[in-house]
């Protein structure tokens, strides 16, 4: 069979032609080639990007970080008044208030 890794060969007309229908994780002509984004790693809605490693990078979205956007940025909403800027500590927060 030409499909690889698992992948299911479906033909595609008279002559010989086929297209493989890839397992999750998978991707290519003949499923050939690891799709490191599928499932996707990356968590709280970030896009997964394959990168040249054979890994992924997380694109995370605002008020997310991390390798996998599991951490959730305590200041990304902006929670100090009157122009205090938000440091995080120790899983949360703090406002260091203007002079």
């Amino acid at each position: 069979y030409p499909c690889m890794n698992g992948g299911a060969c479906r033909p595609t007309n008279g002559n010989g032609g086929y297209q493989c229908m890839c397992p999750t994780g998978f991707t290519g002509t003949r499923c050939e080639t690891r799709d490191a984004c599928n499932p996707n790693p990356c968590l709280n809605g970030g896009t997964c990007m394959p990168n040249n490693f054979g890994g992924v990078t997380c694109q995370c979205p605002p008020g997310f970080s991390g390798p996998r956007c599991e951490d959730r940025d305590p200041c990304a909403s902006q929670p100090c008044m009157n122009q205090g800027n938000c440091m995080r500590e120790n899983g949360g927060f703090r406002c260091v208030c203007p002079p």
